[in-house]
């Protein structure tokens, strides 16, 4: 398939995206350009061409919605009349972004059962020129409620540690409810691998997993993957928490190890990420882990 933001063939596409509620979201469109690998007389590849791809920031919202009717159709070996027939809801986003200059939408259905939509390209006459079929990839479980990835540092005793380090029974810098601070051991690590995503925000940048509670200005907290632009969440700094502004949510666009910590009382740990940031000036959020509250920044 040929796109405007590519001048060679285009071979597969990739759409990894964060949608909120109301059907508006960012993400990453990659454009795979790597052609298909010849094989011999088997069908075997006998070489394998150098990956290529574009990847392009892109932005998705909501258009509109049909419900598609079809007959259904029976077990095999069972009567005809057991069909039943169903109906499926179906979403169609546009695709947009600041590289991105063709028409594109992309159409999925919402029954949890489906794993399957459809990009589509128009043409200058607002006709679908291009049809491609996509298929929802297995998505890992999610990290409830929430983990960070490796490379966050944790405040502990005369200085921070990368989360990924730490042992049962090191201890680390607390925060109880009134902001008094403390030491407490680790009680029991939790580790597994997840997708990330990136909360970029007036006061620093934030990468977590999707479910990942932070907490809001006005009480409570939200899931990561659920905030919203113009939302106000909490960060930690000079030992006093500060509202913060949510910009944007977008994926990370890749898949790694990611970790938290389960503490006794009080449950609030101070986590950054001095690799990213001035060490000076640190960004700390707050942040909920069931049992836990933490503190963390990516």
């Amino acid at each position: 398939m040929t796109l405007a933001e590519s001048d060679q063939p285009v071979h597969k596409i990739l759409l990894n995206a964060v949608v909120d509620a109301q059907g508006n979201g960012n993400g990453v469109l990659t454009l795979d350009l790597t052609p298909p690998a010849p094989v011999d007389e088997f069908g075997f590849d006998i070489a394998f061409p150098a990956a290529k791809d574009i990847k392009l920031d892109c932005k998705l919202q909501f258009v509109k919605r049909t419900i598609k009717h079809y007959h259904g159709w029976a077990r095999p070996g069972r009567p005809e009349e057991e069909a039943k027939p169903y109906d499926v809801e179906w979403m169609l986003y546009s695709i947009t972004g600041p590289k991105i200059t063709s028409s594109l939408f992309l159409s999925v259905q919402t029954d949890s059962y489906f794993h399957s939509g459809r990009l589509l390209v128009q043409g200058m006459d607002a006709r679908v020129k291009h049809m491609l079929p996509l298929v929802l990839q297995p998505q890992p479980e999610p990290c409830h409620p929430g983990c960070f990835p490796a490379g966050t540092r944790v405040l502990i005793p005369g200085g921070t540690a990368a989360i990924e380090t730490l042992r049962v029974s090191d201890a680390v810098v607390t925060v109880d409810h009134d902001g008094r601070q403390a030491v407490k051991s680790i009680e029991r690590l939790f580790t597994v691998k997840n997708l990330l995503l990136e909360v970029r925000t007036t006061g620093g940048h934030l990468v977590t997993t999707m479910t990942q509670p932070l907490a809001l200005e006005k009480g409570g907290f939200r899931e990561a993957g659920k905030l919203q632009p113009g939302d106000r969440i909490l960060r930690w700094h000079n030992g006093q928490r500060h509202a913060v502004v949510v910009n944007e949510v977008t994926p990370a666009d890749r898949e790694a190890q990611v970790y938290n910590l389960v503490l006794g009382q009080p449950t609030t740990f101070i986590a950054n990420d001095l690799h990213r940031q001035r060490p000076s000036s640190p960004t700390t959020f707050l942040a909920r882990r069931k049992p836990t509250v933490t503190l963390a920044v990516p």
